[in-house]
Formats: C-alpha cells, sequence, structure tokens
C-alpha cells in the first residue's frame, strides 16, 4: 500500500492505490489484531485526498468542487462505517476518531451505532481464541485448528477464509492444513481464481506433496482452463521430487482421469483418443524407466487402459495385447491377476477366448492354483455342457493334488528352517552361558587365592634392610612399607599405619597423585589436551563459570603430562556451566569435559548422542576442512531455528568433513533436507544431506559397548616385538636347552643379583630366589 500511494501521481495513479487498498482489506482486513492498520492506511489515503480538495479560506467553492467534496466525505464516512461493523482490537478508538471526525454538526447515525455494537459483541467472543494465540508458542496449530472449527460454526466464508491463511502464514509445511483449506476452497467457496492461486502456493511451499498436485490438476479442469495449461503443469509436476514411485502412479491415474473426460465420446474424438492413447503409453514408459517394474506393481495404469479398450471402445483385439504384456512381465503366477483378465474377457469377450484363458491359467503354477480352479469350474457349470463341466472337474483334481503337495512341502521346508534356526540359536546361546561361567569361575580362583600379608612384608623388608650388606645397598634400595591412604576428613590419623619420616615422605605424592572424590560434586575432570597444556590455559577457560580454587594435570613419572586432569570449584553450582564447556578448543585442540565419577561406582560410560532415528537433525557430509561453525550455522539457519549445529572433529581437532545439524523443529529440517542436498559449498565440495539415523551401537553380553578397536599393547619397541614373538613361538621350540649330561644350564642372576655374583636369598625358596610381591617391584621402579 505504501508503495502504491508513493505512485499517485502517475496517470490513474489513484484508482490504482483505490485498488491496492480494496485487495488489502479483502486479504487481511478481517485480521483481529492487525486489521486495523489496512484499515487506518486506507483512511489516511482518503483524509489526505478529501485535505487536498479542500477550498482555500476565504474563498468560495464552485459547485463542482462542492460536489468532489461532498462525495469524498462520503467515502471516508463509508470507511469508518466499514471499519466498525468488524470486530477488530481497539475498535473503540476508531469509534471516538469517527465522532470526533464528523464534529458538533453531525452524529453518529443510528445503523453505524448498531453496526458497532454487534461488532463489539462479536470481539468479545474471539478474544479468548486470540489470547490463546498469543500466550501459546509458534506455531499455534491447536490454537489455530480450535479457532477454524469456531469460524466454521459461524460460516462466514471471509472470517474463514481470514482464519486459514492466518494459520497457513505461520504453519505452511503442514499438508493437512493445506489440504483441508483448498477442500473448502473446492467444495463451499467455489472461486476459481481463489483456488488457483491457492494450489500455487501450496504446491511451491509442499512440492514433493502428490495430494496437491492432484488437487491442483482437478481444480484446473474444474475451472475450464485450457489443455495447454494443464498439460504444462503436469511436466512440472513430473519434475519436482516426489516421495515414492506409488506418488507417480497416483499423478498419472488422476491425469488419465481428466484425458478421458475431454474425449467427447457422442462426437468425433479421434484426436483425443488417440491423445488420450499416447498417454497412457507416456505413462507406463515413464514408470518403467525410473522405477522399473516396482513403478506401478500391479501394472493399474495398463489395467485401466485394457477396459478403456474393451469396455468403451469395443476392441478387445487391443485389450488382449495388453494383458499379454501384463502377463510377461512376471504377473503370470498371480491368481488374482488372472480372475481379473476373466472378469474382463467374459463381460466383453467371447467364450472361446475365456477357455483358453482358464486353461493357461491351469497349466502354470500360480500362487492359489484352487483359485483357478474353482473360477474354471463356475464358468463351465454356467456357461457349458455337463461334458464339459466332467472334463475339467477331471483336470482340477490332479492340478489340486500338486496344490496340496507343494503347501505341504513348502510347510515341511519352512519347519526345518526354523527348526534349524532355533537349534543354533540355543547352541549359541549355550556356548555364550558356558564362557561366561568359565569367566567367572576364572575370576573366583584368582581372587581366592592368597595373598601375602602386610606384616610379613613389612617384617621381610626390615630383615632385608638390617643385613647390613654393603653392595645390596649400594645396587638394591630395599622397599619400604607401602604407601599410605589418604586420611579423610572426620577419620582419625591412627586409622592409617605410620612409620616415621619414610611413611610421611611416602604419603606426600599419593596425596598429590590421586583424586579426592568426596569432591566429585564440585569438580570436573578435563582430558584430550595437549601434553605442552600449562594449568593457565585450562584456567583461562573456566573462569568464566566459575571460581576455580585448583587445576591438577596429571602427570607421569618423569614429571610430564598425561593428556588429562581435574577442576576444582568453591561451588558445586559452577560445575553445569562447565560441563557445557566440553569441546572447547585448547591450544589448537578439543578439550573433553566430564563429570568425576569413581570407575568402581560407575555402571558403564552411555553415549553423549542418540544413535537412532531423529527427524529434526541432518547428517552432513563432504564438507570443506575450512568451514567453521559460523558458516555452518548460516548455510542451514535460513531453514529455520536451529538447536545445535556440531561439526565433528577427530581428538587432534582435525576436522573430519562432517556435521550434524539439529532443528527445533522437523519440518525446518525437512525444509532444509530438500535445499540444502547437493548445495555446492566452497569450489569443489557438493554437500550430502540426509536425515540423522546411525547405527545403534552394538553391545556385548556383560553390556559394554563393543567396539572394533583392538587394544594397544603399548608403544612398539625391542620388548614388545620379542614378547609378540614369543607368544607365535612352538612349544617345541622353546624347549629349555639342556647341557651334554642332559641337565638343564644354570640359573641367571636375578635383577638383584650383586657384582660378584651373589643373589638375595629367602628362608625357604628354591633357586635361592625371594619372590617379590606387586609393592616391591612398585618401589624398584620408582626408587631405581
Amino acid at each position: 500500500m505504501q508503495f502504491s500511494i508513493g505512485g499517485m501521481a502517475a496517470v490513474d495513479g489513484i484508482q490504482r492505490v483505490t485498488s491496492v487498498c480494496e485487495r488489502a482489506l479483502t486479504a487481511c482486513g478481517l485480521h483481529v489484531t492487525k486489521g486495523a492498520l489496512v484499515w487506518e492506511t486506507y483512511r489516511e489515503f482518503e483524509d489526505a485526498l478529501f485535505a487536498s480538495i479542500q477550498h482555500a479560506p476565504g474563498s468560495v467553492s464552485t459547485e463542482e468542487q462542492q460536489s468532489k467534496i461532498d462525495q469524498q466525505r462520503e467515502r471516508i464516512k463509508a470507511i469508518f462505517r466499514r471499519q466498525l461493523s468488524v470486530p477488530l482490537v481497539d475498535m473503540e478508538v476508531t469509534f471516538e476518531e469517527y465522532g470526533q471526525w464528523l464534529g458538533d454538526t453531525e452524529k453518529v447515525d443510528q445503523s453505524t451505532q448498531q453496526l458497532y455494537e454487534k461488532a463489539k459483541a462479536k470481539l468479545t467472543d474471539l478474544m479468548p481464541y486470540e489470547d490463546a494465540l498469543a500466550e501459546a508458542a509458534a506455531p499455534h496449530l491447536p490454537e489455530f485448528r480450535s479457532y477454524i472449527e469456531r469460524e466454521k460454526r459461524m460460516n462466514d466464508p471471509a472470517r474463514i477464509q481470514c482464519i486459514y491463511e492466518r494459520a497457513l502464514a505461520e504453519n505452511c509445511l503442514e499438508l493437512s492444513l493445506w489440504l483441508e483449506y483448498l477442500k473448502y476452497l473446492d467444495t463451499r467457496l467455489k472461486i476459481g481464481h481463489i483456488a488457483m492461486a491457492t494450489y500455487e502456493r501450496a504446491v511451491r511451499n509442499l512440492p514433493w506433496a502428490v495430494a496437491l498436485w492432484q488437487g491442483y490438476v482437478l481444480a484446473m479442469e474444474r475451472n475450464g482452463e485450457p489443455h495447454e495449461s494443464v498439460n504444462e503443469l503436469m511436466l512440472k509436476a513430473l519434475g519436482v521430487s516426489l516421495a515414492q514411485s506409488a506418488d507417480y502412479q497416483c499423478l498419472w491415474l488422476t491425469y488419465l482421469d481428466y484425458m478421458r473426460r475431454r474425449v467427447e465420446w457422442e462426437e468425433e474424438h479421434e484426436n483425443e483418443l488417440e491423445e488420450l492413447r499416447e498417454t497412457f503409453q507416456r505413462a507406463v514408459e515413464h514408470l518403467h524407466q525410473y522405477f522399473g517394474t516396482e513403478g506401478d506393481a500391479q501394472c493399474e495404469i495398463r489395467q485401466r487402459w485394457a477396459r478403456l479398450e474393451g469396455v468403451r471402445l469395443k476392441n478387445m483385439t487391443r485389450a488382449r495385447e495388453i494383458w499379454a504384456d501384463i502377463m510377461q512381465e512376471g504377473h503370470s503366477r498371480s491368481a488374482q491377476m488372472w480372475l481379473t483378465y476373466l472378469q474382463l474377457e467374459r463381460a466383453h469377450g467371447d467364450s472361446k477366448h475365456c477357455r483358453k484363458l482358464l486353461q493357461r491359467a491351469m497349466q502354470l503354477k500360480t500362487d492359489r492354483p484352487e483359485l483357478v480352479c474353482r473360477a474354471y469350474v463356475d464358468y463351465e457349470r454356467e456357461e457349458g455342457t455337463l461334458e464339459q463341466l466332467d472334463e475339467v472337474q477331471a483336470k482340477c483334481e490332479p492340478v489340486l493334488k500338486r496344490a496340496e503337495e507343494w503347501r505341504a512341502k513348502d510347510a515341511a521346508k519352512e519347519e526345518s528352517i526354523a527348526t534349524v534356526t532355533a537349534h543354533r540359536e540355543g547352541e549359541r546361546r549355550q556356548a555364550k552361558t558356558e564362557k561366561r561361567s568359565a569367566k567367572r569361575a576364572d575370576m573366583k580362583e584368582k581372587k581366592s587365592g592368597e595373598k601375602r600379608k602386610f606384616s610379613d612384608i613389612t617384617s621381610e623388608a626390615k630383615a632385608d634392610a638390617s643385613s647390613g650388606n654393603a653392595a645390596d645397598k649400594a645396587r638394591f634400595k630395599v622397599p619400604g612399607a607401602p604407601l599410605a591412604k589418604r586420611v579423610k576428613e572426620g577419620t582419625s590419623a591412627s586409622a592409617t599405619p605410620s612409620s616415621g619420616d619414610d611413611q610421611q615422605h611416602a604419603a606426600a605424592p599419593a596425596q598429590e597423585d590421586r583424586h579426592d572424590h568426596g569432591l566429585d560434586d564440585r569438580s570436573v575432570f578435563v582430558s584430550n589436551l595437549l601434553f605442552t597444556t600449562e594449568e593457565a590455559a585450562v584456567t583461562s577457560v573456566f573462569d568464566k563459570v566459575g571460581e576455580v580454587v585448583g587445576i591438577r594435570i596429571v602427570k607421569n613419572v618423569t614429571g610430564r603430562s598425561r593428556g588429562f586432569g581435574y577442576v576444582y570449584f568453591t561451588s558445586p553450582d559452577a560445575v553445569a556451566p562447565a560441563l557445557a564447556l566440553d569441546r572447547t578448543p585448547v591450544d589448537g585442540r578439543p578439550m573433553y569435559v566430564s563429570r568425576c565419577e569413581d570407575r568402581k561406582e560407575k555402571a558403564g560410560a552411555e553415549f553423549k548422542y542418540r544413535t537412532g532415528l531423529e527427524m529434526n537433525k541432518l547428517f552432513v557430509k563432504n564438507l570443506p576442512f575450512d568451514v567453521t561453525q559460523q558458516a555452518l550455522e548460516q548455510i542451514f539457519g535460513v531453514h529455520g531455528r536451529l538447536k545445535e549445529a556440531r561439526l565433528v572433529t577427530y581428538k587432534s581437532g582435525r576436522p573430519k568433513g562432517l556435521a550434524f545439524v539439529e532443528y527445533y523443529e522437523e519440518k525446518d529440517a525437512s525444509e532444509a533436507l530438500m535445499k540444502t542436498d547437493g548445495l555446492q559449498v566452497g569450489h569443489q565440495h557438493t554437500i550430502s544431506v540426509a536425515i540423522s539415523n546411525p547405527p545403534e551401537r552394538a553391545r556385548r553380553a556383560d553390556g559394554d559397548v563393543e567396539s572394533s578397536h583392538t587394544p594397544s599393547l603399548g608403544r612398539r619397541g625391542r620388548g614388545r616385538t620379542q614378547v609378540t614373538l614369543g607368544l607365535m613361538q612352538p612349544r617345541v621350540v622353546q624347549r629349555k636347552p639342556t647341557d651334554e649330561h642332559g641337565a638343564p644350564p644354570p640359573a641367571l642372576p636375578s635383577a638383584g643379583a650383586t657384582e660378584t655374583g651373589a643373589t638375595e636369598t629367602g628362608s625357604g625358596e628354591p633357586g635361592g630366589i625371594t619372590k617379590k610381591s606387586n609393592e616391591d617391584f612398585r618401589s624398584m621402579l620408582l626408587k631405581r
């Protein structure tokens, strides 16, 4: 309206503005909450014209000028009266403006007053529906449906059309809403140009909905559009991507019905008939070209073609040719197909072809031979002689017998397959159960083995330390007592064993290297860090979510970072926002953030993302490796409100060229899928977009997620190679060598041997070798 007002100075400019304003009132003048804006714009335009034709002060207007002034005044009064008869928000203000505009010389007439009161009462009835729309979240589909039902009960076509348009403005991808509106336009309103324009908008918003294209073809026929326009629409519909082959079949059937109705059977119709036959052939070829035999699995188009030739055109020769093509495409085994063919032949053919058809059907191994036999017997009973009936019954007996044998064989085969499958399944379960039982037995046997007591180890260590052997002191440091466990708050210090300064010295690293699970509620676990990442870099990330009291990056015995650690906060409230920082880049590498949980109490890690069909999430492939998060959101954000856009990366932070894009609404994901699949991003990257449906992660019998990754044996070096070769060496080669007298060679010195060849000896141990516990070997590694 504002644009048209800008061109009012042109020739016929005022008439064009008036026409646009009237069209705007028709389209949205009944909008309860926003319609007043259109009315006010229209009145302001007419007021401006009224002011422009007023005579100058002190002058006297001519009769022609006065006539124009009176006409313009009546036009403005008519706009006021029309607006006051429509229920709109703030109509009281409009009524006051009307009174002020009339002035003291004229009052509001009685009819306008009554229209205003009726509209005000109707507004009171409509406000609950408007309040429900205002309070509910978009797209307000349930609220709009109840509003539509109310307007349909009132049976005001203009208001029904207005509320449908309001609903579709927010739900343009709701197919059921489009179909309801179009059905109302076709059956109740019956205004051709409105229905045609609505169909055009519908197929533009939902091009994959075949029901809209079918209705569009019928609407064009109903509206008397020329055949060229309907044919052009059909070509356009065939060019879009429909969901499945059945949709194209339905579209062709609708168009073929239209083409059949074009033929004037009582008049000359050779051209139309020839065009109809060509259309049948085009439909068959199109479906076969793009979908093969699945395009028209039951040959419905050719069956309809054969009925047209046999029933309407009395051309059974052509009908039989069509049915012969149908049977040659693999339908000769279908008894139902033969019966359908027989029905046409009996109604419009002759007895000779009927018997030939039934005999051929009996010769073939159909899926339901008893149906064919019954149809043959019924035909001879109704059409044939007694001799022919007896002959057919004699032919049918062996056929039925063979059918019973075939069924018995098929049933036995299925039963055998089911038995073998059940037997294999039972064996698999039994083997699984035995394997689990053996595993439990091994674990139980290991746990039941006797361990050395703490007092024995301590006394032995003291005895070795007091032996005074100088060589031992030079070559091997006797380990002290095991490291003391951390003393938790609220427990007595006497609960932990102590042995003087050595005990305190050993306990310090334990407190430094072990995480206190009592602080899990106010700490998070970070991993996938670079080995060179400093604590300051991690602190700068978590300072935004809460006060950090400490960060501990776990290190190995050489003091090098192991790539993970713990972050401690003053309050548990900082944990939740800290978890949201998962995969935040730190030194160019994504940092993983998770909760601190005791491994002993943790049932098992759960995958962070869903592994199943998610209609509101898209999976994107073949992205450029240099694409950014912002670029991904710009590409997909234009198609709807994004919930999350996530680039998939390796642990190093290097992108994989994959991404997941999640929307709040499924319809937005559907629209984005249609518009972005095959989109070129960058110079040589055509992305592939699909609905997210990752395969379910396989689980082992113990409930853990099964992985195809083989655990590593450690760094490949001399030790790993020797271990691997030793495991692969045959037992014959592994036999210990003997000397010339058959005795084994002397034992090599142990790790604790002195320079003179002496070994540590222990009481009661063969070979003079002392057994060592895990704590002994741990001390050896730490104090070497």
